[in-house]
């Protein structure tokens, strides 16, 4: 309505839409503590949502790049830095979500880890380096396991592949995280795969896996020569000694590589997501759905492996007894855990809508799942 000519919801409305300007102009001269205490300012007065983006200090320092540099990063084969990891990677929802399960860590491995995961990944200049998992070892000397990630995409096969950047970290202290580098020749990975014995908490032990040779076969015998009519057959020659069997093979496999070996196999096998969660945007990268909602928690056919380079059969599709879903109706929560790499395990919250995964486990894998069924 009006009042003296002068339209007061025109008004009004422009009087909020300038006010919440305002406030976003003035978030970059508040220090860090009172961010957070200005966004529910901006939610308070009813902003839309690309305003209280904006407050956002990360958004901010997007915002500060020219128009040049926003379309240089368009055409870059880097995906945008808003598109999550596989699962909600978060170390203390999922330590939480899963402590039922026995996925527990003391309180200072858990502080550091809430420290060193992110300086490290501001140092490795990664979207997300996150806590994979613990592995045990026979001295009671755990490997904590941390993954880089720099998100995935799709190729023009449709495999799916892993941006640059995407590494395992070990760390026995959980605040100084070093590389697992992987060997310059395939044949360690392959004889380190071979190997059923547990860690034993010394990076520098060495570990030797044995091949055994052929036996070399016997020489041909000659042939026999033509006689003449009448003429004798020589004597048969002598037999020989059998060939001795040649010594094995001696490869060398550090523990380290080993350790390599256990994560990389187990993340091929074990990383799961929800059916749906995750979609593919024009530029082949595959991204958080936004829309996502699980129906089904409680089936093993509403989650499916991510692997690199793997196919997107459900849970239900592997072999029997090798995954199982529990679904707690009261906390609306459930637990997917691995039988055949006993230790691996991911949950889906129905609350809050998010998933994550990790491992706790020796890093052998359960050869005789299919007795146990």
């Amino acid at each position: 309505f009006e009042t003296g000519g002068v339209d007061i919801l025109s008004t009004s409305a422009t009087f909020r839409k300038g006010a919440r300007e305002q406030h976003r102009l003035r978030l970059a001269q508040f220090p860090k503590r009172e961010v957070a205490t200005h966004l529910v300012a901006l939610v308070a007065a009813r902003a839309p949502v690309a305003a209280v983006l904006a407050a956002h200090p990360a958004s901010r320092e997007e915002a500060a790049g020219t128009d040049a540099d926003a379309d240089a990063d368009a055409d870059d084969a880097t995906p945008p830095s808003t598109m999550p990891a596989t699962m909600n990677n978060n170390a203390l929802l999922t330590l939480d979500a899963l402590a039922g399960c026995g996925v527990v860590l003391p309180a200072e491995i858990r502080a550091s880890l809430d420290v060193s995961l992110a300086l490290k990944a501001s140092e490795l200049g990664v979207r997300e380096f996150f806590l994979w998992g613990r592995v045990r070892t026979q001295s009671g000397t755990d490997y904590y396991v941390a993954r880089a990630e720099n998100g995935k995409r799709v190729d023009h096969d449709g495999v799916v592949v892993a941006n640059v950047g995407a590494k395992f970290y070990y760390s026995q202290d959980g605040m100084e995280w070093l590389d697992l580098v992987p060997p310059e020749e395939d044949v360690t990975m392959e004889k380190a795969a071979e190997l059923k014995c547990w860690l034993t908490g010394d990076p520098a032990h060495v570990f030797t896996v044995y091949e055994e040779q052929p036996i070399p076969e016997p020489p041909t015998p000659p042939p026999e020569p033509e006689l003449a009519e009448g003429e004798e057959p020589p004597p048969p020659p002598e037999p020989e000694d059998p060939p001795e069997p040649l010594p094995p093979l001696e490869f060398a496999v550090t523990e380290l590589q080993l350790l390599l070996s256990m994560a990389t196999r187990i993340d091929d096998e074990c990383v799961i997501a929800p059916v749906g969660m995750h979609i593919t945007d024009a530029n082949g990268h595959i991204v958080y759905n936004p829309l996502f909602h699980m129906k089904y928690p409680e089936q093993l056919a509403s989650y499916a492996k991510t692997a690199v380079g793997g196919s997107k059969t459900t849970l239900k599709e592997e072999p029997n007894g090798t995954w199982g879903v529990t679904y707690d109706t009261f906390k609306r929560l459930a637990v997917v855990r691995s039988f055949a790499w006993p230790g691996y395990f991911a949950y889906y919250s129905d609350v809050s809508n998010t998933t994550g995964g990790i491992y706790f486990g020796d890093g052998r894998k359960n050869e005789d799942v299919a007795f146990t069924v």
